[in-house]
């Protein structure tokens, strides 16, 4: 493998087309790596997949490679999977707390229904010994049944 360092952006059309296939043939090597420590790292993680021989080990037999690639492939694959396990208990609790406000709510709404209901009884006990009065009809029909 060749080692190309520029301290600045490098474009394949300025390189010779033999580097230019060798980078490509490289982070193609690399990506492929990559996804595979993924793969097994999060086996691993989530499923209690073990395997008997390190992961590290198993890439430089699996690709032919020393290890630079394999292990720099290890580290991302885990920075990405711790990654995307904190993003996922912070969308947790932001969830959890979103659905807690939301019961919050639901508990206060039924509450004010059952009142504006038995303000509503009440009315109806009143006309039904005729007691009511335009007031009471007016505050029954503006008020009561809007909110209900």
């Amino acid at each position: 493998m060749k080692c190309l360092s520029y301290s600045n952006r490098f474009y394949y059309k300025e390189l010779s087309e033999e580097d230019a296939n060798c980078i490509k043939k490289d982070l193609i090597l690399y990506n492929s790596m990559l996804h595979t420590a993924y793969k097994k790292l999060y086996l691993t993680c989530f499923y209690g997949v073990k395997d008997e021989i390190s992961l590290g080990k198993q890439l430089k037999a699996k690709y032919g490679t020393n290890d630079y690639f394999p292990l720099s492939a290890i580290h991302e694959a885990r920075a990405l999977l711790k990654s995307k396990f904190e993003t996922n208990q912070r969308l947790k609790k932001a969830c959890t707390k979103r659905i807690e406000r939301i019961k919050e709510k639901i508990h206060k709404d039924n509450k004010s229904l059952q009142n504006w209901q038995k303000k509503k009884e009440q009315l109806i006990q009143k006309s039904k010994e005729h007691e009511t009065s335009k007031t009471d009809y007016l505050y029954e029909v503006q008020i009561v049944s809007p909110n209900i």
